[in-house]
């Protein structure tokens, strides 16, 4: 047994939603292009919990109509976290794709490598890995799409330094992991 780790995150749904995931708690539905894998996606950064669920960035899963944040601890065992930040868990994460392309995928798939497929492969292989390694959920940065950071007058200086933003997301396979579920908005 590792070290408990507790995650204070947040998740952008529709209000409709609310009082079910707080009495309930989180469902998931199972879909072939989640990037990380099935499973309830949390912002460790809770403006862009926000900025999610004011600015939809895609029809893809589904339009936020009447926007509201969930704060959630994740509380979990450091054993079954895959937490792709560390370089060492991101190098063994890059080792188990290869093995999975080659004895797994690859096979499976013949026609042109597209975006569609892409999404696919990810959440493919994340499903495999994590049934592989009993995770409970994975944490993962990554470049975010379009920054709701404020503008000034020396941006393209700015951007000269090399400082990208990246954000946080958290990826819960097991959703007994999440408890303290309130209403933030």
């Amino acid at each position: 047994m590792g070290t408990m780790n507790t995650y204070t995150a947040y998740h952008a749904t529709d209000k409709s939603n609310v009082q079910s995931i707080i009495t309930s708690n989180f469902t998931f539905r199972e879909k072939s292009t989640h990037w990380l894998g099935n499973g309830v996606y949390f912002f460790v950064d809770k403006s862009l919990a926000i900025d999610w669920g004011n600015n939809c960035p895609t029809t893809k899963y589904g339009c936020i109509k009447d926007p509201a944040v969930i704060e959630a601890i994740i509380f979990v065992d450091d054993d079954f976290v895959c937490d792709m930040r560390e370089l060492e868990t991101h190098n063994k994460v890059k080792h188990a794709f290869d093995i999975f392309w080659e004895s797994v995928y690859k096979a499976r798939y013949t026609a042109k490598y597209d975006n569609n497929f892409i999404e696919k492969l990810e959440c493919a292989f994340f499903n495999w890995f994590t049934k592989k390694l009993g995770w409970k959920c994975i944490i993962c940065n990554f470049q975010k799409r379009t920054l709701p950071i404020a503008k000034s007058k020396f941006d393209s200086m700015f951007s000269q330094f090399r400082l990208p933003y990246v954000e946080t997301q958290i990826c819960v396979k097991d959703i007994s992991c999440i408890t303290n579920r309130k209403e933030l908005l």
